[in-house]
């Protein structure tokens, strides 16, 4: 079963007009074959005098609802 709710709430927010949309990177594997789409959760930094990025965080699961990736 796939999930459809990315899409589904991107509709809802794009209704409303407020220039939003949920993060879903394009990854590919080291064979470059596509990858299940997974959702990007925001992230920041803790420490803003530290110079290093912040640390991209990937859902293994649909973050609204449930469906493993």
């Amino acid at each position: 079963m796939k999930c459809d709710c990315v899409e589904r709430i991107d509709e809802k927010l794009d209704s409303k007009n407020l220039n939003t949309v949920i993060s879903v990177p394009l990854s590919f594997k080291k064979d470059m074959s596509d990858t299940p789409q997974r959702t990007m959760v925001v992230t920041e930094k803790k420490d803003l005098s530290v110079r290093k990025k912040p640390t991209n965080v990937f859902a293994s699961y649909c973050p609204f609802c449930g469906i493993k990736y």
